[in-house]
């Protein structure tokens, strides 16, 4: 049987020559197919001596780690748009002042400008932006008061374009000021009465009355208060002027509407840089130009001076007929202006 221990030499090194030999697959690819490779490992070097053989079978394990890369989408975070409140502080100046007199509303200021009411016979209606129970301050040329007003309604057909308002307690007919809704200061100076016999305007008043046709024409004037009406810390006089006979003249018998040389003005009498002068603002006449038209003389009122927007300035407002019918005007004053201008004005007729 020869040497058992040869005979179990051999089967050892069968066997480990059957153990070193492997398939592995490796981890599927990109693509997901599988990949075989085949490692074969030397045999180790078997020393057999007689009577002892010692083998050693090394075996070297790799160990090949994967490396997993994951990529994380970077997130992107929107912060929502930061919410800006914006608080308008609006001036005194800038809220709505509806200014009425006892014949109609005249109209407002809306913050930038004056606004009179439409509605007639054919323009959009436009009511006054005031609603019954509203507060109203009034002024006249003495002093000022409170008032509640009613709602503003269109005139009937047989007035002119008017809207007109109730007030409580009531106007007291021609002269009996103006109300102003808003809680504006109307009289931001005070507005004195003057004597108008102690007056001496002739001159500047026969001026005036010169450039209008009427060089021989007498003065009277009527009315006057001082005030400061641009607060430029320097009063002016605001005066009516008529002929003398034009409250007592009756001319039935005539065939004219007015006798040449009568007429009604009413003026300021200003001091603009050290050099005092008349300021014509309105004026009603009869010249021998009006001869044969169907005019006549339309006496005016002073009816109120105050501040109607809150721009520190005063207003004048003036009330007066014509014909069969009566009128209302508020009158800006600009010493840099020739002549103020009317920015509100009404009138109501047969």
């Amino acid at each position: 049987m020869g040497n058992p221990m040869r005979y179990l030499v051999m089967a050892l090194l069968l066997l480990a020559a059957g153990a070193c030999g492997s398939t592995s697959t490796d981890a599927a690819g990109p693509q997901g197919e599988s990949s075989t490779s085949t490692s074969s490992t030397a045999l180790p070097t078997s020393t057999i001596e007689s009577d002892t053989t010692t083998s050693s079978v090394e075996v070297a394990t790799t160990t090949t780690e994967a490396v997993v890369t994951t990529t994380v989408p970077a997130t992107t975070t929107t912060a929502p748009p930061s919410s800006t409140t914006t608080t308008t502080i609006i001036p005194r100046s800038e809220f709505i002042h509806v200014a009425a007199t006892y014949l109609c509303v005249l109209g407002w200021w809306d913050g930038t400008r004056w606004v009179a009411p439409s509605g007639w016979p054919d323009d959009p209606i436009t009511p006054p932006p005031v609603e019954a129970g509203a507060s109203f301050d009034v002024a006249n040329l003495t002093g000022t008061s409170t008032a509640i007003g009613g709602l503003p309604i269109a005139g009937p057909d047989e007035f002119g374009p008017a809207w007109m308002m109730d007030l409580e307690p009531a106007f007291d007919g021609y002269g009996s000021g103006i109300a102003v809704s808003g809680g504006l200061e109307l009289h931001p100076r005070p507005v004195r009465e003057l004597r108008p016999e102690s007056l001496d305007y002739t001159a500047d008043t026969a001026a005036l009355l010169a450039d209008l046709g009427l060089a021989e024409a007498p003065v009277k004037i009527t009315r006057a208060v001082a005030v400061d009406l641009d607060g430029d810390g320097t009063d002016e006089v605001v005066y009516t002027a008529e002929h003398p006979d034009l409250a007592t003249s009756v001319w039935e018998d005539s065939d004219e509407y007015s006798p040449v040389g009568f007429y009604n003005l009413l003026a300021i009498r200003q001091d603009v840089g050290g050099s005092v002068d008349s300021l014509l603002v309105y004026q009603s006449t009869y010249t021998e130009e009006n001869v044969g038209q169907a005019t006549s003389v339309f006496p005016v009122n002073l009816n109120a001076i105050a501040d109607l927007n809150g721009d520190g300035s005063m207003e004048i407002v003036v009330d007066g007929s014509y014909y069969e019918g009566v009128f209302a005007s508020v009158f800006e004053y600009d010493p840099r202006t020739p002549q103020p201008d009317s920015v509100l004005s009404c009138w109501r007729g047969a």
